[in-house]
């Protein structure tokens, strides 16, 4: 039977090239005080084949000081790289929320913050403005005869976390575990009747004693076949692994774990060292479209 680790294996390997297109900015609107929520269009977006729940992406946000963004070109190994003399962009990691084919538009939400290059651009920007989106990373699949979905999320997955609910049939139960800084960003996350969600409000934890993993630990086995999906801080993610395989039972194949940011490193330093991870590893033939082998490598782990 198919589960979430060869699911996520297939799309990748078979659900068609990256997209790397420009794309204008349609509306941008505060939903929760936590969140806002950006639309783009573009006609390059009709490469985006075969949208699945939680697929990520990376938006080029112009260099400070440049207005536009110039896309990469592939680098004799196939990573991205921009020719010399080329303002190199700011890039940061969104998920899909919405997509409307047809209509060619995207829609995603951007977590609110008072520093940083996202921040910074989410209060500049206007309607008609130009930037460049890239991807996608397949995050999610139904494995073949789960009952019961496990979902691990932290405010930074939030989106992701909202978007895999949203999708899920009401035959499969389902256990979330979600922190959010405020109260009303929990508003993100579709009714779902049946649904255990635990919500914990406050600041995004880091580590193995985090408020999300001390409720993971709280967390009773299911009785049927568990897929656990889990997004965090690399420390927590990390943590919640252990306990997922080790106290909750769930098979390693039936597990996706994604580290969407590192405490104490910022994101063009994580980028900028994850990029040198994934080069050395495809040097030594790691297989780099195993989501199991790139959570290893993003968590800091040989690689299983």
């Amino acid at each position: 039977m198919t589960a979430i680790r060869q699911g996520i294996r297939e799309l990748t390997r078979t659900g068609g090239a990256p997209v790397t297109v420009p794309v204008q900015v349609v509306s941008r609107t505060r939903i929760t005080s936590g969140f806002d929520r950006v639309v783009v269009e573009g006609p390059g977006l009709d490469q985006y084949a075969g949208p699945r729940p939680a697929d990520a992406f990376k938006l080029m946000i112009p260099a400070q000081g440049h207005a536009h963004v110039e896309p990469p070109v592939p680098g004799p190994d196939g990573m991205p790289q921009w020719p010399e003399g080329t303002a190199v962009p700011v890039l940061r990691a969104f998920t899909v929320r919405y997509f409307d084919a047809e209509a060619r538009r995207l829609t995603f939400d951007v977590a609110v913050h008072d520093h940083g290059a996202a921040a910074q651009w989410l209060g500049r920007v206007n309607p008609g403005e130009q930037v460049v989106l890239t991807g996608m990373r397949r995050e999610f699949w139904v494995g073949d005869g789960v009952v019961h979905h496990l979902l691990v999320a932290d405010a930074s997955a939030l989106p992701a976390a909202a978007a895999i609910l949203e999708s899920l049939g009401d035959e499969v139960a389902v256990t979330a575990i979600v922190q959010a800084a405020a109260e009303d960003d929990h508003a993100l996350l579709p009714d779902r009747p049946g649904a255990a969600i635990h919500r914990i409000v406050g600041p995004a934890g880091a580590g193995p004693d985090c408020a999300l993993v001390e409720a993971v630990s709280r967390t009773a086995p299911h009785p049927g076949r568990t897929q656990a999906w889990i997004a965090a801080e690399a420390d927590a993610v990390r943590a919640v692994r252990r306990l997922v395989r080790t106290e909750l039972g769930v098979a390693a194949d039936d597990l996706h774990a994604s580290a969407y940011w590192k405490s104490g490193m910022s994101s063009d330093t994580r980028d900028a060292t994850l990029l040198t991870v994934y080069r050395a590893a495809m040097a030594d033939g790691v297989d780099l479209t195993d989501p199991a082998a790139v959570a290893d490598l993003e968590l800091g782990e040989s690689v299983s």
